[in-house]
């Protein structure tokens, strides 16, 4: 992200600031600061999915 932060400061301050703003939180959805058990059910919306896994 600072890599995008970086190279449109100058030309897109609205973009950059918007991205700094709102990139991490929208990252969390991905579990990233989520526990394991967590991150499995969070993975997929699907029940059939979620039935016919192993653990």
């Amino acid at each position: 992200m600072d890599l995008l932060i970086d190279k449109y400061q100058d030309s897109m301050p609205k973009l950059t600031q918007w991205a700094e703003d709102n990139i991490p939180e929208g990252l969390t959805m991905f579990g990233l600061d989520l526990c394991e058990f967590n991150r499995k059910r969070l993975r997929t919306s699907n029940m059939i999915e979620r039935l016919n896994q192993k653990c």
